[in-house]
């Protein structure tokens, strides 16, 4: 860690709570939660169905966990987190990924545009000057397409290089204004689009990705990646018929 980096988790104690969705990351968990806790306040990770020891892992590292009996997808999973951490009213909520890539000497640079009253909600990218994509050029491509989709859908407000990275933060008051409904991976589209619609402040923040472990062909695939528009566009016009029938009632 840079000497800088290690100066700004000076502020970490915002009352910070960390949700982290686990399937069958039994090998990785141990040395992501270690590595995490010392820059949050807890740890809550959500076993989302996994056949391995993730939960036992995820508790011996001082976790505490939640279990699904299936995988019920990320979304899900996430608003299980979420729901979970209302009796902590925590000041900061931080997302990131349990399969180690996303590393959590970064957590300092995500919280403290919130702290310092610069953001409600920043999100860690690979693609702005001072971060690092490790990733295989199809899956450059395919983000590259959906964040100029998410661009698009909101107005071009946050112009961000990187709309899918789980690896976020957000301040706690603001993240219970947002309708999240998503069950997989465009949970993290629609969070944007959810915050854009609740008028929050969204800044980058440059991360690098954790090389210590091989990449493992998880998370969005291609097929789900051509989904989260279709996904997207499909959930707005269900809200926009309601809202209008709706108005049609009271008139």
């Amino acid at each position: 860690m840079t000497e800088e980096r290690t100066k700004s988790a000076a502020f970490l104690n915002a009352n910070t709570i960390a949700i982290i969705p686990a399937y069958n990351e039994a090998s990785r968990i141990t040395y992501v939660l270690k590595n995490c806790i010392k820059y949050v306040d807890k740890v809550i990770v959500i076993d989302d169905g996994s056949s391995d020891s993730t939960s036992e892992k995820a508790k011996s590292a001082g976790a505490f966990v939640l279990s699904h009996k299936i995988n019920k997808g990320k979304g899900t999973a996430l608003r299980t987190g979420i729901e979970f951490i209302r009796q902590f009213s925590p000041q900061i909520v931080l997302f990131l990924d349990a399969d180690g890539q996303d590393n959590p000497d970064f957590i300092p640079d995500l919280i403290k545009p919130i702290v310092d009253n610069e953001a409600d909600m920043v999100l860690g990218s690979r693609f702005v000057s001072g971060g690092k994509p490790e990733v295989p050029s199809y899956k450059v491509l395919g983000n590259k397409i959906l964040t100029i989709f998410m661009n698009l859908m909101t107005g071009f407000s946050y112009n961000v290089r990187e709309s899918q990275c789980g690896f976020r933060a957000i301040r706690y008051e603001k993240l219970r204004e947002l309708n999240i409904s998503a069950r997989g991976f465009e949970v993290e589209s629609e969070m944007l689009l959810e915050a854009f619609k609740n008028n929050l402040r969204v800044i980058e923040v440059p991360i690098k990705e954790n090389l210590r472990f091989d990449a493992i062909e998880k998370g969005t695939t291609i097929f789900d990646g051509a989904l989260i528009p279709f996904y997207l566009l499909i959930k707005q016009l269900f809200k926009f018929i309601k809202n209008r029938s709706q108005k049609k009632s009271l008139s």
